[in-house]
């Protein structure tokens, strides 16, 4: 119970209507010190702003370090001692004081209570903040923001005890105060390889009550991520529907929509602390969320060490500071100021001392305030053996835990075993204690606040990570390695997830245990998909226990070099790969070449192609039958290294190796493959008929075979996509890519999915799917960036460009060329990174700034990558455009002349030849020439299936006729061109067919008003999808949540459906529905 002074004040301060400064007046009450012994003033409490005694009024700047934004300048204040709401008096340091502007009360003593086991920290037990004026300024900005309804992300980086986790505190206690809804968790160092769990802690109980909510309004797909993540949401599906982990961000995506979801109702505060000991599945959400934050209130805030993460989700991190995507405080050593005032009662000398010690560090003052005697000579390097810590402050702890008794010490011992925050039920059998003798203990560990309620109720947790470990080093090595394994048999005997018993069985185990081994085994094949970094470290820790059994390290090696691949780590893949060959038996069957192309299909990725082809050469060597189909297989590989070098005629000379053993092994599957080769290598030395029949042969084996036999030999059908591709063959490349896809799901080869996905984007831009295309480019760069791939980003990137730029979405195409440049410039040239120059300039273009792509495209085009002829011709075509539009009429016709003696009869080159020609024409005022050279690019794009080129074409063909005076003729191939453009979801295009029919003063209505005959059967399924969610009223924003895309996209999709059906807006689409049904 409250004494009667302590009621009067919390019910004038909750039940005042005054605000000063914007601020409740209840708001202003702030914690700056400690009572006095028995919870009274003591005399010689002081305050910070003006160091005076209680019942004063300070006229201080600055008078609470603590006091919310836009209070540091009000009127004078009372100040009075503070009444934290706990349950249990304890003796309390001098100085701690709360101060309330613009009153005068007098009140009683008011009892300092401590917290017994209940859920969260409560305000009272919450330390004081002091020197962090600043900081908290900028929190204060964070959470205005969200109560404006946007999102937020922060991040709190210091060095271990500089506050980072205080400042969480109070971030989540002005949350609390505000009516938000606020989730905490920390991460922990053993559970580092327990996927996503600091967001399972901090989600999973309060996700429970939304469960029909996520049924409602989510996608069935996104459903069924949470509940393979959320054991609260597990009847909604146990199992992701995503069984490759390169498709890992399906989670991520699922769960940012379900943060959207559950902001929605009220705003939301999501703290999370010691980032630096989260799992790799959680950095990876982390990455995703910073590149792309939750719509909606949304706050997202943790705390980390400097200097410890490493790779992607440092580089996001860094990445979302200078876009200002992330806001990070770095809070330093606290000021001499400040410093005395965490000395409390100290003498001069002695906080002289502890400051200069402890470097302004809050935990090491705190620590040695309450151990003065740490800092006399004799004791100073005694103690805690925490190297990291100032010699002082490791005595301080030390002579803190030695001053336990003998249980509380043991039992403390088993509580930094079973992990931090830790259940007592398993520090108990950690330390081999009954359960009563534990909760004494940990009692004890309470009133000396050296463990604390964590937001978890099940758990406590030590008052700062530094204790924790200085309490595990403590402990003798050899009773921690039997309390680990005492941990890992209560965790077995509850049925408890491999995964969960993992970090026990590691720390305990003996090298040969093969229980163990299986464990880790599981646990790393139950990480697989979510976690493949995880999967990869419990691999390695199996590999360890196994010792040099190397058969049975085979079956380790193969299965971890696909976990590191699939994370990203390429050469950590490569090296495992490695070490299966020299474990490889005397006996060269069983694989061993397919081990070999794997392990340079690594080094392909990571660029190094002079290694990889000295592999694939001496494993052909060894192998010595080329015309085997080990052979051939290898003559595949040094193929595709040869391409993407650019070394052409070794490349041709190999793919024709390559197709004559598979021709005389009659193995279907690979002679679709070396006949793909064939076609892509022939076209730079060969008339275009014999690459294309080369293509259709390859084609034309693939269709016959099923894919059962296709899977055996994946690399066929990414061969004919690419050589399809590369033809202008779009429709046939866009069907490979869509087969591929389907027989890598169906199969698990998940690691390869992302090619072919690049491919089929590529296509469907050509082929007029414009929306289709750019969220699949998206989906594909958010596989990329789980890699640190930076030639797989770069691919994904080119087709968000090239996308982007069509759809009309500038500023993301300009961002996507930017990060092109940046990351070609760090790769080694080869044909992507020389191809990829057109994709930018024509973005560039587009955005009006020609002087900033025409010197890269004449670059690419005489530099040391041989460009495809592909290529070569859009790349002409675009300095044509920059030719004319400079004025140099004469250039551009040579350019133009370029492009169709270089066509070769390629279908693709020869149409767009004759339309750079035919722009060549109109600017040089023959229309009648234009005209005809339009009509030839119209008729050859569409023979091949290019859609959206035609249309281009056709504005060229207006323009044209305009120019000779056929009006009416021109507005007709501009209408056309507008109606099909903005099908297509081609909306800078359309909006260039639209500037012509302005010029020749035609009036046009909305976009598609002409072709409504089409209906509801026009759209595609996607489209369908959007329209029935609209027509149930759902916003953009709720319909992007449900199908996991962005706003942009669903606005995308609902242009197409008006355009499509014909119909003004969102309001008449439930109408058109329903006369569909």
């Amino acid at each position: 119970m409250e004494e009667d002074g302590a009621a009067d004040v919390r019910e004038l301060v909750e039940d005042t209507e005054t605000v000063r400064g914007g601020v409740d007046v209840a708001d202003q009450l702030c914690v700056v010190g400690r009572t006095g012994e028995g919870g009274g003033a003591r005399e010689d409490a002081h305050c910070r702003g003006c160091d005076e005694q209680p019942q004063h009024e300070c006229e201080s700047p600055d008078p609470c370090s603590v006091a919310p934004f836009g209070a540091r300048s009000h009127s004078p204040h009372l100040h009075l001692p503070a009444w934290p709401a706990r349950e249990r008096s304890v003796t309390a340091p001098a100085s701690q004081v709360a101060c309330i502007p613009g009153f005068t009360v007098t009140i009683g003593e008011i009892p300092t209570l401590v917290p017994t086991l209940r859920r969260g920290r409560p305000e009272g037990a919450i330390s004081p903040l002091v020197g962090r004026a600043d900081e908290v300024v900028r929190l204060e900005l964070a959470l205005g923001e969200l109560k404006e309804g946007r999102p937020r992300l922060l991040e709190i980086v210091g060095e271990p005890g500089i506050g980072k986790t205080r400042l969480l505190d109070e971030l989540c206690l002005r949350a609390d105060r505000a009516g938000l809804t606020t989730l905490r968790a920390r991460a922990a160092q053993a559970e580092q390889s327990v996927p996503f769990a600091p967001f399972v802690t901090a989600l999973d109980d309060h996700v429970a009550g939304a469960a029909d909510r996520c049924r409602e309004e989510l996608s069935e797909a996104a459903v069924g991520e949470l509940g393979a993540i959320f054991g609260s949401l597990g009847d909604l599906g146990a199992v992701s529907p995503h069984q490759a982990a390169p498709e890992r961000f399906h989670a991520h995506r699922a769960v940012r929509a379900l943060l959207e979801l559950l902001a929605r109702k009220e705003a939301l505060v999501l703290a999370l602390d010691d980032l630096h000991w989260a799992d790799d599945a959680s950095l990876e959400l982390i990455a995703h969320l910073l590149r792309n934050p939750p719509r909606g209130p949304v706050l997202i805030a943790f705390a980390r060490r400097p200097g410890v993460l490493e790779g992607r989700p440092r580089d996001a991190l860094d990445a979302a500071v200078r876009e200002g995507e992330l806001w990070r405080l770095e809070p330093g050593p606290l000021a001499a100021e400040h410093a005395r005032t965490l000395l409390g009662a100290l003498g001069r000398s002695l906080a002289e001392a502890a400051r200069r010690e402890a470097g302004g560090n809050p935990f090491y003052l705190e620590q040695l305030a309450a151990h003065p005697a740490a800092l006399m000579p004799t004791t100073a390097t005694a103690g805690a053996s925490e190297s990291d810590l100032p010699a002082s402050v490791g005595a301080a702890l030390g002579a803190e835990i030695e001053s336990l008794g003998g249980a509380t010490r043991l039992a403390l011992h088993g509580a930094a075993v079973a992990g931090d925050p830790f259940e007592p039920e398993l520090a108990a059998q950690a330390a081999e204690l009954d359960r009563s003798t534990l909760l004494d203990a940990l009692e004890i560990a309470l009133d000396h606040d050296l463990v604390q309620p964590d937001e978890d109720a099940r758990r406590l947790g030590f008052r700062h990570p530094i204790v924790r470990r200085a309490i595990y080093a403590d402990a003798p090595p050899g009773w921690r390695l039997d309390a680990h394994r005492r941990v890992a048999a209560a965790l077995a005997a509850r049925g408890a997830s491999p995964l969960a018993q993992a970090h026990h069985v590691a720390r305990s185990a003996r090298v040969g245990d093969g229980a163990a081994v299986a464990l880790l085994r599981a646990a790393a094949e139950a990480a697989r998909v979510s976690a493949p970094a995880s999967a990869a470290h419990w691999y390695g820790e199996a590999l360890r226990l196994l010792g040099d059994r190397a058969d049975d390290r085979l079956e380790l090696l193969a299965p971890m070099a696909t976990a590191l691949a699939a994370a990203g780590d390429f050469a950590g893949a490569q090296a495992a790969l490695e070490q299966g060959l020299r474990s490889w038996p005397t006996d060269p069957g069983g694989g061993r070449t397919r081990l070999v192309a794997e392990c340079a299909a690594c080094e392909r990725l990571l660029g190094r192609h002079a290694e990889a082809t000295a592999r694939l050469g001496t494993e052909l060597e060894r192998v010595g039958d080329a015309g085997s189909a080990d052979g051939v297989a290898l003559l595949v590989g040094l193929t595709v290294d040869a391409f993407y070098t650019g070394d052409w005629p070794q490349a041709r000379e190999l793919a024709a190796r390559a197709h004559a053993g598979a021709e005389a092994l009659d193995d279907r599957a690979m002679l679709a493959a070396t006949s793909a080769l064939m076609a892509v290598t022939s076209q730079f030395t060969s008339p275009a008929s014999e690459s294309l029949a080369h293509l259709d042969a390859g084609l034309e084996l693939a269709d016959a075979l099923p894919d059962a036999a296709c899977a055996e030999r994946a690399e066929a059908i990414q061969c004919l996509c690419m050589a399809a591709y590369f033809l202008g063959r779009f429709p046939e490349s866009a069907a490979q890519a869509d087969r591929f896809l389907r027989i890598a799901k169906a199969t698990g080869q998940g690691s390869a999915i992302n090619t072919p996905r690049f491919g089929r984007s590529m296509a469907l831009v050509e082929l007029g799917r414009i929306a289709e295309a750019l969220e699949d480019a998206e989906t594909a760069l958010d596989a990329a960036r789980l890699t640190d791939n930076p030639f797989a980003t770069h691919n994904a990137l080119l087709v968000v460009c090239h996308a982007a730029t069509h759809a009309g979405e500038l500023d993301l195409a300009l961002a996507a060329a930017g990060e092109i440049e940046t990351l070609a410039a760090g790769l080694e040239a080869n044909t992507m990174t020389a191809g990829g120059a057109w994709i930018r300039a024509e973005a560039l273009l587009e955005c009006g700034l020609r002087e900033r792509c025409e010197a890269p495209l004449r670059s690419s085009l005489a530099g040391p990558a041989p460009v495809a002829p592909f290529v070569r011709t859009r790349s002409l075509e675009l300095l044509v455009a920059c030719a004319l539009e400079r004025g140099d009429h004469a250039e551009a016709a040579e350019l133009a002349g370029t492009i169709e003696r270089q066509a070769h009869g390629r279908p693709l080159g020869e149409a767009l030849g004759r339309r750079a020609w035919g722009a060549v024409l109109l600017a040089r005022g023959d229309a009648p020439g234009a005209v005809a050279a339009a009509r030839e690019a119209i008729a050859g794009l569409e023979e091949i299936g290019a859609a959206l080129e035609a249309e281009r074409s056709r504005i060229l063909l207006g323009r044209a006729l305009a120019a000779g005076g056929e009006r009416q003729a021109a507005i007709r191939q501009l209408e056309t061109a507008r109606e099909r453009l903005a099908e297509f979801g081609a909306h800078r295009d359309r909006e260039g067919a639209e500037r012509e029919l302005r010029r020749l003063g035609a009036r046009f209505g909305r976009p598609g008003a002409a072709t409504r005959d089409g209906g509801v059967g026009a759209l595609t399924a996607r489209e369908r999808e959007v329209a029935e969610l609209v027509a149930t009223g759902r916003t953009n924003k709720q319909v992007g949540a449900a199908l996991f895309v962005s706003d942009k996209a669903v606005e995308k999709h609902l242009s197409s459906v008006y355009a499509k059906l014909g119909i003004p807006g969102r309001g008449a689409l439930g109408a058109a529905l329903a006369d569909d049904r």
